[in-house]
C-alpha cells in the first residue's frame, strides 16, 4: 500500500528532477552560443567579402579603389586599411553612391554598419559586433516565433520549452555561429526573417491594423536586407492563401503586402538602372560547377546547421567520409521532418513556407544554368578564398 500511494510522488519527483536538468541543459547550450560569438572575434581572419563590406560602409566602389590602387605605385598596408575605414571626407551620400553600385545587395545593413562604426570604431572587432548583436537577438525572437506558431496547438506549459530548445539548437549551430561572427549582412537578415515571421503568425490571429503595419514594416525591413526575401514572401503568400482565413484577414494582408510593395520601390528603381553592373557583379552565379561538387555544396549546406567540417568540392576518401558524416546528419533532419508531418496542417503549411522556398529555388537555379547559386549565398569563410588583414 505504501509502495503504491509513493508512485505518484516519486513520478512527479522524476519529473522535477528532468526539467530541472533540461533547464540547465539549455542554460548551459545558451551561454556557450554567446561565449563562443565573442571570443577572439577580432583574431579571426577578416576575408574579402568583409573588406567589402568596410570598403562600401565607409563609402568607397569597387572602382574607386581598384583605379588608385593599381595606379603602377608601390602601397603599403596603411593605404588598403585607409578605404576600410570611416574618413571625414567620405559622406552618408557617397556611401549611398557606393551601395547602387552593387544593386544585387541590398542597403539596409551596410548603412547600418557605417553608422555603428561612426560610434564603435572601424576595427575588426567592432565592425563584426553588430553581427554579433543580431544574433544573439535572434534567439529571443526566435522564443517568440515559436510561442506563436504553436499556440493554436500546444498547452500554454510546453510554449517555454519549445522555444528554448530551439534557441539553444541555434546559440550552438555551426551555420549561425560563423555568420555571427562577420561583417556580412546574414545575422541581420536572419533576425528580420524571425521577426516578420512573428509578425505574420500574430497579424493572422489578431487581425488588427496594427498587427499588419508590423508585418509590413518588418517584411520591408527583410527586403532591404536581402533581396532573397522575396522568395520568403512569396511562400509567405502562398501560406496566407493555403490556411483560407476570413475575407477580413486577406484584405489587410493584401493591404499590407501593397505597403510594402510601394515601399521597396525606391530600390526596384536602383536595381532597373543598375542592371548592367547587376549582370557583371552575378557572374559567379552561373559560373559552370561540376556535378559532384554541385551536390557536396549541397549537402554541407545543410549539414553544417548542425555539424561543420570543411567541404571538399572534389573526389577523395576524405570528401567520401564528410559526405557519409554529411549524410546521417541529414538523415536525422530528415527524420525530424518525418516527425514534422505529425504536427497540425497549419504548423506544417507555415514551416514549409518559411523553409522551403529559398533553399529549394537556389537549387533549382544550380540544376538549370550549372551554376553555383547555392554555393555562393552559403559559402562562408571556410569556403571561400581568404586574405589576412592586419588592421592593428
Amino acid at each position: 500500500m505504501d509502495n503504491h500511494s509513493e508512485t505518484p510522488k516519486t513520478r512527479k519527483s522524476q519529473t522535477q528532477s528532468l526539467t530541472a536538468l533540461s533547464l540547465t541543459l539549455l542554460a548551459l547550450l545558451l551561454s556557450l552560443g554567446v561565449v563562443i560569438r565573442i571570443a577572439n572575434l577580432d583574431q579571426k581572419i577578416f576575408w574579402v567579402d568583409e573588406v567589402a563590406t568596410a570598403i562600401r560602409a565607409s563609402g568607397y566602389t569597387k572602382a574607386e579603389v581598384t583605379a588608385q590602387l593599381t595606379d603602377g605605385s608601390l602601397h603599403s598596408p596603411a593605404d588598403l586599411l585607409a578605404y576600410q575605414r570611416l574618413s571625414p571626407d567620405r559622406s552618408l551620400s557617397q556611401t549611398l553612391n557606393a551601395l547602387t553600385r552593387s544593386p544585387e545587395h541590398a542597403p539596409l545593413y551596410f548603412l547600418l554598419t557605417r553608422f555603428w562604426m561612426q560610434a564603435f570604431g572601424s576595427t575588426v572587432g567592432a565592425i563584426r559586433s553588430f553581427s554579433v548583436l543580431c544574433s544573439l537577438l535572434v534567439l529571443p525572437c526566435l522564443v517568440w516565433l515559436c510561442r506563436e506558431l504553436f499556440r493554436p496547438c500546444s498547452p500554454t506549459s510546453a510554449l517555454a520549452p519549445i522555444g528554448s530548445t530551439a534557441a539553444a539548437l541555434m546559440a550552438v549551430s555551426p551555420f549561425f555561429v560563423a555568420y555571427a561572427q562577420e561583417a556580412r549582412p546574414y545575422s541581420f537578415w536572419l533576425l528580420t526573417i524571425v521577426l516578420c515571421s512573428g509578425a505574420l503568425l500574430r497579424a493572422v490571429r489578431r487581425n488588427s491594423r496594427l498587427s499588419w503595419a508590423i508585418y509590413a514594416l518588418t517584411l520591408l525591413v527583410s527586403l532591404y536586407t536581402s533581396l532573397l526575401t522575396v522568395l520568403l514572401a512569396a511562400g509567405q503568400a502562398m501560406y496566407v492563401f493555403a490556411i483560407q482565413p476570413h475575407r477580413s484577414i486577406l484584405r489587410r494582408y493584401q493591404w499590407a503586402i501593397s505597403a510594402t510593395l510601394v515601399g521597396f520601390l525606391p530600390w526596384v528603381w536602383v536595381i532597373w538602372h543598375q542592371s548592367d553592373a547587376l549582370t557583371t557583379n552575378t557572374t559567379w552565379m552561373r559560373t559552370p560547377m561540376q556535378p559532384f561538387a554541385m551536390i557536396a555544396i549541397w549537402l554541407y549546406s545543410f549539414a553544417v546547421l548542425f555539424f561543420d567540417v570543411p567541404v571538399v568540392a572534389q573526389w577523395s576518401w576524405i570528401a567520401l567520409l564528410q559526405a557519409t558524416i554529411a549524410t546521417m546528419v541529414l538523415t536525422v533532419m530528415g527524420t525530424a521532418l518525418y516527425r514534422m508531418a505529425q504536427l497540425p496542417h497549419q504548423v506544417r503549411l507555415f514551416l514549409a513556407a518559411l523553409c522551403g522556398p529559398i533553399p529549394f529555388t537556389l537549387i533549382l537555379l544550380d540544376l538549370i544554368f550549372q551554376g553555383q547559386a547555392i554555393a555562393g549565398n552559403n559559402a562562408g569563410p571556410k569556403q571561400r578564398p581568404m586574405k589576412p588583414i592586419n588592421r592593428t
